[in-house]
């Protein structure tokens, strides 16, 4: 994947943010994903296809056009609820993160992190058997990392984090 910034548009970064170029293009295949993403050990089944709806009362509508787009991941540290992070963080010019984003993400940046904790984007989900599951990243020390579906009915850890896009 080549990186293509704009210098005349290259946003200020705040703290902790990380300028990510995403294209959009839907993952239609498992294999595909882990053949030409070496930093991913595995991939839910779930990835396979167009299956990903954006979840509207938590993200407004996105511009699908490749473009750099700026990532936060925050760390509440409390447990929490889904509608509180989106809350929380919209008060600042954020929306959470769908998977196609937590995937550039994984590609450009994940390998560079502390794999400890999961790193959740709640932007969109999929249904799985009538439960509704949100994409994750996840890794451990030994270098593992995968791009996963977690069930999202559930209240957060605090160790979770959560992968958010600034708007512009």
């Amino acid at each position: 994947m080549n990186t293509i910034i704009d210098q005349d548009s290259t946003p200020t970064l705040r703290e902790g943010e990380s300028l990510v170029y995403v294209q959009y293009d839907p993952i239609w295949s498992r294999e595909e994903v882990l053949l030409y993403t070496p930093s991913l050990t595995d991939v839910s089944n779930e990835f396979d296809g167009n299956r990903f709806e954006r979840d509207e009362s938590a993200c407004p509508p996105i511009d699908y056009t490749a473009r750099n787009c700026v990532m936060l991941i925050k760390q509440f540290g409390l447990h929490m609820y889904k509608n509180e992070i989106i809350h929380e963080m919209k008060e600042y010019g954020y929306r959470p993160a769908i998977h196609l984003e937590a995937y550039a993400f994984g590609l450009w940046k994940y390998n560079l992190l502390d794999n400890e904790y999961n790193t959740v984007a709640l932007g969109d989900f999929v249904r799985v058997r009538n439960e509704t599951y949100v994409t994750v990243l996840r890794g451990n020390e030994k270098g593992f990392r995968k791009l996963i579906v977690m069930r999202e009915h559930r209240r957060w850890d605090a160790k979770d984090r959560f992968l958010f896009v600034r708007e512009n």
